[in-house]
């Protein structure tokens, strides 16, 4: 067996392969979609990332913000009935 059958032996497989998961890689319009399709998640992917990063800091911010109102209205407090 040469390489040039393993090669064309070992590409067959992989289309069959792909085929049977339903992804068509038998002519150059349907490998690009499949890249676009690659790219569309990837691009997905990585805005969801940053979306996640963006309300976990915005949450955390909140958080630190009603922490330091609630210690500001406890100190107000205390001051303001202390005289009473």
């Amino acid at each position: 067996m040469t390489d040039q059958d393993t090669t064309h032996i070992v590409r067959e497989a992989v289309k069959e392969f792909l085929l049977a998961l339903g992804v068509d890689v038998t002519t150059p319009g349907s490998v690009i979609e499949l890249q676009k399709d690659f790219h569309h998640v990837r691009h997905t992917r990585l805005t969801m990332g940053a979306v996640r990063r963006e309300v976990g800091s915005k949450f955390v911010s909140a958080l630190t913000a009603s922490a330091v109102t609630g210690a500001i209205a406890v100190v107000t407090f205390y001051f303001t009935t202390k005289g009473h």
